[in-house]
C-alpha cells in the first residue's frame, strides 16, 4: 500500500477532529479556512478525493463533503491522535472517592462507580465486574463466521450459552471445526472450564496433529476468556440516554438495536474478552466488534484487575465519532486507579 503522504494527514486529521465536533460532512472550504493549511481549497479539495478513493473518507451526496470511514477512523487513532493530558484527582473527587471504597461486595460497587464514571465522562458506560461462579461445560461449539473468524459457543450443563471470537491466521472449513467441536465436547463435557490445563488440552487435540496450530490457538483464547469472566462477569450499562441523545442514534431502528445488544450480556462479553490482556485501552471500531447491530458504535474499552482474582473490564459505547483523545487517557487512568485499589485489598487479604 502507497504510504500516506504527510499532506494527506494533516487533511484526514482535520476532517476527522471537525466531524467529532460537528456531525456533518465537512468540505475543502470550512478545512482552509478553519485549520489554515497553506494551499488552496482546490489542492485540499484533491487531497480530499484521493482519501477517499483509499478509503479512508467517503461522501453520502455527490455534492456533499467528506465523512470519515472506519479505516478513516483506525489510522486516525492508530497514528494521528494525541492524547489529552487528563488530571482526575483535581477534577474529579466524587469518581476517586467510589474508587477508594471498592469494599467487599466489588460487584455492587464497581456497579456504582459504573454510573458516576458515565456521569464523569458525559458517555454510556459498560463495566464487565467479576462474580465467583463456575460452569460446567457440555458442549463446545466452533463456527466459521467469516474468512478468518470462528463463533466459539460453550454450552455449560444448564443450557446457558457464553460466546467469544477466535481470529485465525488462515481460514479453516466447517468440517475441520466441526471435527474439534466433537472432540472438545467429549472431553471437555462435565468439566469446568478454569480447570483444564494446558497439559490435559494438549493431550486430547494430540488426536488432531493436523489441526494442533488452531487448537494451540483456541486454548489461549479460552484460557483469556476463563480469566476475564472468572466464570461469568456481570455486565451493568450506565447512561444509556446520554448515547440515545445524540444525532446518530435518532434513527429509532438503529438506536433499538443497539439497546437491544446492550441487554445481552454475553454479547458484550464475547467482544470484550478478545481484549482482556491489553496493557492500554483499546479502541474498537465500527464492524471491528464482530456484531451487525454495532457496526455504528464505536468502543473504547480497558482492563483492569488482570493482576487479582478480580479481572474485568470498563468501556464507553457510542457514534464512531467520539472524542478518542479524551476518552483513552481517561479510561487508563480510571483503571490505573482501580488495579491499584483492588491490589492493595488482594495484599491485605493475604495477611
Amino acid at each position: 500500500m502507497k504510504p500516506i503522504s504527510n499532506r494527506k494527514k494533516e487533511v484526514l486529521e482535520a476532517v476527522i477532529n471537525s466531524y467529532i465536533e460537528n456531525p456533518e460532512p465537512v468540505g475543502s472550504r470550512s478545512l482552509v479556512e478553519r485549520y489554515g493549511f497553506d494551499c488552496s481549497s482546490a489542492t485540499v479539495r484533491h487531497e480530499l478525493s484521493e482519501l477517499e478513493k483509499s478509503g479512508y473518507l467517503t461522501h453520502v451526496h455527490s455534492s456533499s463533503g467528506r465523512v470519515p470511514t472506519d479505516k478513516g477512523y483506525r489510522f486516525y487513532v492508530d497514528a494521528l491522535m494525541r492524547t489529552q493530558s487528563v488530571d482526575l484527582g483535581a477534577s474529579n473527587p466524587l469518581l476517586g472517592s467510589q474508587i477508594r471504597v471498592l469494599g467487599q461486595n466489588i460487584v455492587y460497587m464497581l456497579s456504582r462507580l459504573n454510573a458516576v464514571v458515565s456521569e464523569v465522562l458525559d458517555h454510556t458506560t459498560i463495566m464487565a465486574a467479576p462474580e465467583l461462579v463456575t460452569e460446567v461445560l457440555r458442549v463446545v461449539r466452533l463456527i466459521a463466521v467469516d474468512i478468518n473468524r470462528v463463533l466459539v459457543v460453550l454450552m455449560d450443563a444448564v443450557g446457558v450459552n457464553c460466546e467469544f471470537f477466535l481470529k485465525l491466521e488462515h481460514r479453516f472449513h466447517q468440517e475441520d471445526l466441526d471435527k474439534i467441536s466433537r472432540l472438545l465436547t467429549d472431553k471437555m463435557q462435565g468439566r469446568v472450564l478454569q480447570d483444564i490445563s494446558e497439559e490435559d488440552f494438549a493431550s486430547w487435540v494430540s488426536a488432531l496433529p493436523e489441526l494442533r496450530g488452531v487448537c494451540g490457538t483456541l486454548y489461549k483464547e479460552m484460557s483469556r476468556f476463563s480469566a476475564f469472566r472468572k466464570s461469568g462477569s456481570q455486565v451493568s450499562v450506565a447512561g444509556v440516554s446520554k448515547m440515545l441523545r445524540l444525532p446518530e442514534f435518532q434513527n429509532v431502528a438503529m438506536a433499538q438495536r443497539v439497546v437491544s445488544t446492550l441487554e445481552e450480556s454475553q454479547l458484550l462479553l464475547g467482544v470484550f474478552s478478545e481484549y482482556m490482556v491489553a496493557r492500554s485501552p483499546s479502541v474498537i471500531i465500527g464492524s471491528e466488534t464482530g456484531l451487525e447491530s454495532l457496526r455504528e458504535c464505536s468502543l473504547v474499552v480497558a482492563p483492569f484487575g488482570r493482576h487479582t482474582e478480580q479481572c474485568g473490564m470498563l468501556g464507553v459505547i457510542g457514534p464512531k465519532r467520539m472524542a478518542y483523545d479524551f476518552l483513552v487517557p481517561m479510561l487508563q487512568n480510571i483503571t490505573t486507579l482501580i488495579d491499584c485499589e483492588l491490589s492493595q485489598q488482594s495484599s491485605a487479604n493475604q495477611l
